[in-house]
């Protein structure tokens, strides 16, 4: 029994290590980083009572949450 779960438990490590591979190689990874942090930017916004600029800070074309919130305390 225990071999079995060791083969199980290489074969899901396998398939996910796979799995990650191709959703960084496909541009998935970046529309999902992309879509949070617009996410993000509406939600600094809505806490602020609408009354913060939006100008994102970015990284390759997506903004992260840390930049977001620097550029807030910034302003």
């Amino acid at each position: 029994m225990k071999r079995l779960d060791g083969i199980v438990a290489i074969a899901a490590i396998a398939l996910s290590a796979l799995a990650l591979g191709g959703m960084v190689v496909t541009d998935e990874y970046a529309a999902a980083a992309r879509t949070e942090a617009q996410g993000m930017m509406a939600l600094t916004h809505e806490m602020s009572g609408g009354n913060a600029q939006m100008t994102p800070v970015s990284l390759n074309g997506a903004m992260t949450a840390s930049a977001s919130a620097s550029a807030a305390v910034q302003q």
